[in-house]
């Protein structure tokens, strides 16, 4: 948890950068390889990205129904 705020949360996703944690890769592939390989070799540039993305929306959906409907709890722990 951030020390500066008491329901902030940090969550690593292994394996994955920026992009593969936004709809571009499903979007345009080609704009999303031409990005990722313009600079040094970036990890989790070859990721699946419907993967990434499901993964992304199931820890935001657990999170908004616990602290918007009051539902369940919400941990960072671990690596998705």
């Amino acid at each position: 948890m951030v020390a500066t705020a008491p329901h902030a949360y940090e969550i690593d996703f292994a394996g994955r950068n920026h992009l593969s944690l936004t709809d571009l890769a499903l979007t345009s592939p080609l704009l999303t390889f031409l990005l990722n390989s313009s600079g040094p070799s970036v990890a989790g540039s070859d990721a699946n990205p419907l993967a990434s993305i499901e993964k992304l929306n199931a820890a935001v959906l657990t999170f908004f129904n616990v602290y918007l409907k009051g539902e369940g709890s919400f941990t960072a722990a671990g690596t998705y």
